[in-house]
């Protein structure tokens, strides 16, 4: 598996092959019987063939099964360009790969993790997060073909029976919600989904991913490229950034000077064609205006929508309202009367199942005056009612969502009486707003992008840091992004990578 930085891991677990009884005849009664020979053949060929049929199948399902349950919590990237570039070049190795007739699906994860994977029956999977850091269509191809690799050798079915499948959204969202510990939600994806490959599966997936580059007319030593790239990473993690590197799997420990890797890569050029084959297109080019990072991680304000990416939800603050976000809350207020009327929305672990009412008043501790209006925003409970006690505000309306194991709770006062009723509409109307953040909500908040530029006479990546929104380590992101960790310069006339 190409294992980088993982909050996300592969999928899938043994599946057992249906066993067909077939009875086999002796020696002595096919001597008697010499007729029979042709029709015991087709029958078992067929047999065989059915056995392969049912085999496939039931890894297509558990495949289908799982990309299911991954796209519902990890939204995949829309770039329908990028995505059909990356289709071509997957479709190219798949061609020659040693399963071709496998319905190969490409896609590209909505994560700035640098991460890939596959899922059983030809499920692939390439995080935005890695793509930025390759340079070439040889290095996509050689990231690609390790991962079809492990699927045409049917790795998968190589572990033990486990449930894995039904961990993949309970893990997901324990990163997602930011629930428990998400180291510890990483070491559970590791353990699931990582320690089921190991060091001989990986290389067999090297030595097939690198007869794939050969035959489709891809550099196999692209494949060393690519591993190069992840040791700057573990490099910068533990000396720059003073953070321990989080991806998991055999490229944590496999050297670029591997033996056996480039003894695999000295017999897949033997394989390659002498005939010169064109790319399906320019690498730069498709990333050029990739999405960078995930600004709205911790939140952020567009207009007067709230993103929060770990938490996975975007909720409308009224229109023309002025909306901030701080460690504590988010706080929306009319632009003209500061907090003398207000809506205010923190989150909070539910301690036990309860309905919203039960949250605000044995939870949260405040006393409601009525029965409150009850709504249902994108299937969540939720409730907004009027506070008993609204101290020294004219009234205080409080609204809460119930989502997996968060309680939002919205908070809402005015000192104006003529505002009471325009300010329970609003609430209404905001908690009603209250939905998952979908792929195309992940993308619009993700504001800060890839750019690709030509270098300039006297360009330093010290000056173009300046210049970028990075705003941790500029300098040696924008040579780990261009290949040049850590000490090297861009050169005059050179297209170089830089975040914008």
């Amino acid at each position: 598996m190409m294992r980088l930085r993982s909050r996300l891991r592969r999928v899938g677990s043994h599946i057992p092959v249906p066993m067909l009884h077939i009875p086999v005849p002796t020696p002595a009664s096919l001597s008697h019987k010499p007729a029979r020979r042709p029709w015991l053949g087709v029958l078992w060929l067929c047999g065989c063939a059915l056995v392969i049929a049912l085999t496939t199948n039931a890894y297509a399902d558990k495949g289908e099964k799982a990309h299911l349950e991954l796209i519902e919590q990890m939204p995949l990237y829309e770039d329908q360009t990028l995505s059909e570039y990356i289709r071509r070049v997957g479709q190219r190795l798949a061609r020659v790969s040693d399963m071709p007739d496998v319905n190969y699906r490409f896609s590209i994860i909505n994560s700035p993790d640098i991460n890939a994977f596959a899922a059983p029956g030809g499920w692939i999977y390439v995080n935005r997060g890695l793509l930025a850091y390759l340079e070439t269509e040889d290095q996509l191809a050689a990231v690609l073909g390790h991962e079809i690799g492990h699927v045409a050798l049917k790795h998968h079915g190589r572990r033990k029976s486990r449930a894995t499948t039904s961990k993949v959204a309970a893990t997901v969202m324990a990163i997602l919600t930011g629930s428990g510990d998400v180291a510890r939600a990483v070491d559970l994806y590791g353990a699931e989904w990582v320690s089921g490959f190991g060091r001989e599966t990986e290389l067999e997936a090297d030595e097939a991913g690198a007869r794939y580059l050969a035959r489709a007319g891809y550099d196999p030593y692209a494949m060393v490229e690519v591993i190069q790239i992840l040791k700057d990473q573990e490099i910068f993690s533990k000396k720059v950034a003073n953070a321990a590197p989080t991806y998991h799997g055999v490229f944590s420990t496999h050297p670029k000077n591997d033996k056996r890797l480039h003894g695999i890569i000295e017999q897949a050029y033997a394989q390659m064609s002498n005939e010169g084959v064109e790319p399906v297109g320019s690498f730069l080019e498709s990333i050029d205006g990739l999405a960078w990072g995930n600004p709205a991680a911790d939140g952020i304000v567009k207009d007067s929508r709230y993103y929060h990416g770990n938490m996975g939800f975007v909720v409308d603050f009224p229109k023309g309202w002025e909306v901030k976000d701080s460690p504590v809350r988010v706080l929306a207020h009319p632009r003209a009367k500061a907090n003398v009327t207000f809506i205010a929305m923190i989150g909070q672990g539910v301690e036990e199942e309860m309905t919203p009412r039960e949250f605000i008043e044995d939870q949260l501790n405040i006393e409601l005056a009525d029965e409150g209006v009850a709504l249902e925003p994108d299937g969540f409970p939720a409730l907004v009612a009027t506070a008993a006690n609204p101290g020294a505000s004219e009234v205080l309306l409080v609204g809460v969502v119930l989502k997996d194991a968060t309680g939002f709770a919205f908070r809402a006062e005015t000192r104006e009486a003529a505002d009471v009723e325009g300010l329970r509409e609003k609430l209404q109307a905001v908690v009603a707003s209250f939905r998952r953040m979908q792929a195309s909500d992940l993308q619009e908040a993700t504001t800060t992008r890839v750019k690709v530029v030509e270098a300039r006479p006297g360009d330093t990546y010290s000056s173009l840091g300046r210049a970028s929104t990075l705003d941790r380590f500029p300098e040696e992101q924008l040579r780990l992004l261009n290949g040049d960790f850590p000490h090297g310069e861009p050169r005059a006339g050179d297209l170089i990578k830089t975040v914008q």
